[in-house]
């Protein structure tokens, strides 16, 4: 976000919860849904793999 200039309240706008944001930025989500993935690819413009790693 902080790279592409998007505020935090944009990705609100496009239906990503204050909660769901919150425990993405303080990487305590446990579990993120393929919705959220996809909004926030969709609000950042790019793919899943330039949001997310693969950690066996």
């Amino acid at each position: 976000m902080e790279e592409k200039n998007i505020p935090e309240t944009q990705l609100l706008e496009y239906g990503i919860t204050e909660r769901q944001f919150r425990a993405l930025k303080r990487n305590n989500s446990r579990q993120v849904s393929t919705r959220v993935i996809e909004l926030l690819c969709i609000s950042l413009n790019c793919r899943p793999d330039d949001i997310m790693e693969n950690r066996p």
